[in-house]
């Protein structure tokens, strides 16, 4: 009998190397509002929040290098420059975004087994299911669910109440597999176990700081702690 019945999947950083396409569109966006770019440090330091917390996050950077008032900007400009970022990811993604090695496996192993699992992501839920279908992976998950699903993004507990209403997961029979803060956070929301990968885009030192049931270095780790082998 397998440890876990359902695993719950971060996506950015945990099942897709995704941080080359996020960067090039926010610099893409930044560049619509003749702000200066940002290094892919601060595009790392994004993700993982929400497009607005993202866009938030690189705006002061950009600013710090020329002494604007970000807040203020941002206050003016954020639902605009939000448009503009949404509208070169569309585009942006394509082409560098890939699948963490193993990951695919991994997938394939755990539905032989009738493991069920889940995205749920902090980027909009039409980026997430268009960029697991592209990937060849969408069909291995019975739900998608990104930053607008529902009325509250993850580490709400929102999300994991309304997961629980379609599909009657358990506390204790549930995986909650990420790479950063708001996984971490969620996991414990819901009461459920978390495992966290330190190979992502959050660095393993940062990682470390989160609370975990588990780490690892190697996605294929995730089926040896779903079985229970």
């Amino acid at each position: 009998m397998s440890r876990y019945d359902d695993v719950i999947f971060d996506l950015d950083g945990t099942l897709i190397d995704s941080l080359a396409g996020i960067h090039r569109s926010l610099n893409r966006a930044l560049a619509f509002y003749h702000l200066p770019p940002v290094g892919e440090d601060a595009a790392r330091g994004a993700v993982g929040h929400g497009v607005m917390n993202a866009l938030r996050h690189v705006v002061r950077a950009s600013a710090a290098q020329n002494g604007g008032d970000a807040e203020l900007w941002f206050a003016q400009h954020g639902e605009a420059i939000a448009e503009v970022y949404r509208r070169e990811y569309a585009v942006g993604y394509r082409g560098v975004t890939v699948l963490y090695p193993g990951v695919y496996d991994v997938l394939s192993t755990l539905r032989t087994h009738s493991i069920r699992c889940y995205a749920v992501s902090n980027k909009p839920e039409a980026f997430c299911s268009s960029i697991l279908d592209e990937l060849g992976v969408s069909s291995f998950f019975q739900f998608v669910a990104g930053e607008d699903t529902f009325a509250e993004r993850k580490p709400s507990v929102v999300v994991w109440r309304e997961l629980t209403k379609k599909y009657a997961l358990r506390p204790g029979r549930t995986l909650m597999v990420g790479d950063g803060k708001a996984d971490s956070e969620f996991g414990s929301n819901a009461g459920i176990d978390v495992c966290l990968v330190r190979y992502g885009i959050t660095p393993a030192n940062i990682v470390d700081a989160y609370a975990a049931n588990y780490r690892i270095d190697n996605i294929r780790d995730v089926v040896d702690i779903v079985l229970g082998q």
